[in-house]
């Protein structure tokens, strides 16, 4: 129990160091793990690797498959960047005192050593605006230990029908202190981008990676160490000034 609380713990913090600190819900500290939870609720992901393509999909589908998350992840809205996790119950029970906030399911792949994070949006339709359905719009993939960059394509949704690594353009951003790699494919129309696209999309509806590496790099190769992926599903708002090019550490040549 002491390892498998401490590995859970671990990936949480480190989540937070990397997307901006993480704080434990109160009633998280004082639980075991998986105490408070609903019988069959594991949040354990069984299936892959690879992982099953997840983005475009409703909350339905997504526990038809996985079952209830294992936890919520919330953040605040204080001005503190840290995030909080709850069980699902003790979210059920102190959610109640925040209905602004919807927070993101977090399931657990413990065979590959990651978490999956994913946030949903509510998508209207036309003719019943006021009865939205949710669909995940952003995946967060969360790696235990920093790994190769190499290993995303064992591990992570693409190929398929959808696109590939190679296919893809790659850039750094410039304000990610050398830490953040964007991959897009601009030219790729995922089949769910028609449900979620806004009024006057302009730039597009596409599927882009943001890639946090472990280190600061200019270029990257199969050996950089990766610490997450967040897969989005939306408009790749970036200016030219704000992006350098590199090259596709996946392209064929290299």
């Amino acid at each position: 129990m002491e390892s498998r609380r401490s590995r859970r713990w671990g990936a949480l913090g480190r989540l937070g160091s990397l997307l901006g600190g993480v704080v434990l819900g109160f009633a998280l500290l004082l639980s075991p793990l998986g105490a408070g939870e609903p019988a069959g609720a594991s949040g354990l992901i069984e299936e892959g690797p690879p992982l099953p393509p997840v983005i475009g999909k409703t909350d339905q589908e997504i526990r038809e498959s996985w079952g209830s998350p294992r936890y919520i992840k919330v953040a605040p809205h204080d001005g503190d960047r840290r995030y909080a996790y709850f069980t699902l119950r003790e979210w059920e029970q102190l959610g109640l005192l925040y209905p602004g906030s919807q927070g993101e399911d977090v399931y657990v792949a413990q065979d590959m050593g990651l978490q999956v994070h994913l946030r949903y949006e509510p998508v209207f339709d036309a003719r019943n605006r006021f009865s939205p359905v949710f669909r995940v719009t952003m995946v967060t993939y969360v790696f235990d230990e920093p790994t190769p960059l190499s290993r995303l394509g064992e591990v992570l949704p693409h190929g398929g029908d959808g696109p590939g690594l190679a296919e893809a353009d790659w850039f750094r951003l410039l304000s990610g202190g050398g830490r953040t790699v964007l991959v897009h494919w601009p030219a790729y129309r995922h089949p769910a981008a028609d449900r979620v696209v806004p009024f006057r999309a302009d730039p597009p509806v596409t599927l882009f990676w943001e890639v946090g590496l472990s280190v600061p790099a200019a270029a990257v190769d199969g050996d950089t160490p990766v610490n997450y992926v967040i897969e989005h599903l939306g408009q790749f708002r970036y200016g030219a000034e704000e992006l350098q090019r590199i090259a596709n550490p996946f392209a064929s040549g290299r």
